[in-house]
């Protein structure tokens, strides 16, 4: 075998893996826009600007399609071109790959590390690292999770996999050491001191940093929001509403509680 013909080969193999890329990408589109009823390979092969045919060559029909698609969106290597057409996998099994696949990747060791231990010296800075490290996993994972919930009617095993079993023990962590440190005093309680309720105040923490690491990518309105930004704003804002209340300043000699500033300021010049 010459060199000119190896290096044929490994042009047409390229060529090979962008046109598979291509196609992925433009399903992915095709499903988070129409989901899976009303995505079609025809839709498909026009973004992605090939012939359904070409489709053919490389997924065995729609459902194949979907499935390789969530796999390439949870990270998983793409198959071997020898063994094109892709072929789906049963319903069941493939959501077992997800669920074993989300025990692969779901490490949240600064999560686990806080839940283990009493309070730090800087209670806030470990909120903070907890935040960054939730974002960066849902801005890393956010096509597959967005497809699930996206495509939940045809799927409704995975979307019940991800949000009743997966997203449901993640929360459940966060939630005892949100607890634990309202309890402790180093960290804002709400609605107030007296009756903290962690699970509320943790679902506002989930679905912000959910809506801007995830779901903008995918809202008309908001998908031209830069990823640092938001990053930044979102924990920001997040760690600054968490600052346990400072006692109250020492009032002036003339401010009696109840009274106004302005009030006490005129009985002064009075």
């Amino acid at each position: 075998m010459n060199e000119q013909f190896i290096h044929l080969l490994s042009m047409a193999r390229t060529r090979t893996e962008s046109r598979l890329e291509r196609i992925l990408d433009a399903a992915l589109l095709s499903f988070l826009e129409n989901g899976y009823r009303g995505a079609t390979l025809q839709d498909v092969a026009e973004r992605a600007e090939v012939s359904v045919g070409s489709v053919y060559s490389y997924v065995a029909d729609k459902e194949a399609l979907f499935e390789l698609v969530l796999r390439a969106a949870l990270r998983e290597p793409p198959p071997d071109l020898e063994s094109l057409p892709f072929q789906s996998t049963e319903g069941s099994a493939l959501v077992s790959w997800v669920w074993e696949r989300f025990g692969e990747i779901a490490h949240f060791p600064t999560l686990d590390a806080a839940a283990a231990r009493p309070a730090p010296a800087k209670p806030l800075s470990e909120l903070e690292q907890v935040l960054r490290e939730v974002w960066a996993w849902q801005s890393r994972y956010w096509r597959a999770i967005e497809l699930i919930e996206r495509c939940a009617r045809d799927w409704p095993d995975l979307h019940m996999l991800y949000y009743k079993q997966f997203r449901r023990g993640v929360f459940a962590k966060a939630a005892g050491l949100f607890q634990r440190r309202m309890a402790e005093g180093v960290i804002r309680a709400y609605p107030d001191a007296s009756r903290p309720d962690p699970d509320h105040a943790l679902r506002v923490v989930v679905e912000a940093i959910a809506f801007f690491a995830m779901h903008r990518h995918v809202r008309p309105d908001s998908d031209y929001l830069d990823e640092d930004v938001s990053r930044e704003t979102v924990i920001g804002m997040l760690v600054a509403a968490f600052t346990p209340a400072e006692a109250p300043p020492a009032t002036d000699a003339g401010v009696r509680d109840g009274a106004s500033p302005r009030r006490s300021l005129q009985r002064k010049r009075s």
